[in-house]
């Protein structure tokens, strides 16, 4: 599977599994966009 250069949307992004695609996929030269709700935000995030 092509891992690189895609845009990918995740849902989920703040915790588990959908934190653990966000965190691979922003290893290659991706435009990633997540979503993810307030008070599960990580501190740094802007919502």
């Amino acid at each position: 599977m092509k891992l690189s250069n895609n845009k990918i949307l995740i849902t989920g992004g703040a915790t588990g599994i959908g934190l653990g695609l966000t965190e691979r996929f922003l290893l290659e030269p991706n435009t990633v966009i997540e979503t993810l709700w307030a008070e599960h935000a990580p501190h740094g995030y802007l919502l």
